[in-house]
């Protein structure tokens, strides 16, 4: 009987600290993730400028000449400049 206890109260403790180590971590992952929503939020601007400046050379050039810009379906075509 008194060994039951024992290891009753050993599990018990065990629980415990596995919630205590859940907590923590779930904590870090909530800190992690509010700080890579910062740095997101922060390089929009960047991105919304990057994405404008290839628009408009976009439109002055032809873009099926340019082989890093062909898709994989037609990767095989891109040495012959023709996307």
């Amino acid at each position: 009987m008194a060994g039951n206890l024992i290891s009753l109260r050993r599990r018990i403790k065990s629980v415990k600290n596995n919630q205590k180590l859940t907590r923590a971590m779930k904590t870090v992952a909530a800190a992690k993730l509010r700080r890579a929503s910062a740095e997101l939020k922060k390089s929009r601007p960047h991105r919304d400028k990057i994405t404008s400046l290839l628009r408009q050379t976009g439109a002055m050039i032809d873009l099926r000449q340019q082989p890093l810009l062909c898709t994989t379906a037609n990767w095989s075509n891109a040495a012959k400049r023709s996307c």
